[in-house]
């Protein structure tokens, strides 16, 4: 069975969950976890996506459907240069390129530049950019949309022309953001997020984690 696109990707309500069958092999897998988390941008949620799927072999038709989704919706667009927005996205800009060469070893110029996360903001490393390249940006889950925004506001600043924005997951609460952000996504899947003074987990007394903690 594969997955029912929507106009953004593959949209994905609590009712389509339910009848999702690769949904519930991610949660699973453990890539979908019910815990009581601090995300990136501060927020606090009770459903943490960890996006290292690209690191499992057993989820690697997971990955496929991913790259062909991907391949198809850029298609026609000229980029240069592909970046994942640190930390989580490395793991998936280094998959799309191997796919990408391995498919076409003789045509694809595309070539991966690391970004790092520095106290400031994100940093482009000296030199990485050339100016005017044009840049594919690409990030494992979409929740505020602060990380993948400053990233690109790094690589503008280095020189770069933003050519389009991705993401695997859009788990944004608020509907309409990823679209008013211009970022393509492969799966929509909305989870509530809490401030953290009046997050009810925390009211609870639930553990709190850091899911990217090592």
């Amino acid at each position: 069975m594969r997955f029912a696109r929507g106009r953004g990707g593959i949209v994905v309500n609590a009712t389509e969950i339910r009848g999702l069958e690769q949904w519930e092999t991610l949660k699973r897998s453990g890539v979908v976890r019910e815990e009581h988390a601090v995300l990136a941008s501060g927020l606090h949620t009770g459903e943490v996506i960890h996006a290292d799927v690209t690191k499992q072999w057993h989820l690697r038709w997971f990955m496929d459907e991913v790259f062909q989704y991907l391949e198809q919706s850029t298609r026609g667009l000229e980029f240069d240069v592909m970046v994942g927005v640190p930390h989580g996205a490395d793991h998936f800009v280094e998959y799309i390129t191997s796919m990408l060469h391995r498919r076409q070893p003789y045509e694809t110029h595309v070539r991966p530049v690391k970004i790092e996360k520095g106290l400031g903001g994100m940093v482009v490393p000296e030199g990485a950019i050339r100016p005017g390249e044009r840049v594919l940006v690409l990030e494992d889950t979409l929740t505020t949309g602060g990380s993948l925004e400053n990233a690109c506001q790094a690589l503008v600043a280095a020189g770069a022309v933003i050519a389009g924005k991705f993401t695997i997951f859009n788990r944004s609460s608020r509907d309409g953001l990823a679209e008013e952000q211009g970022v393509q996504y492969f799966i929509r899947h909305a989870i509530a997020d809490h401030d953290p003074t009046t997050c009810p987990l925390c009211a609870k007394g639930v553990p709190l984690v850091d899911p990217n903690a090592a």
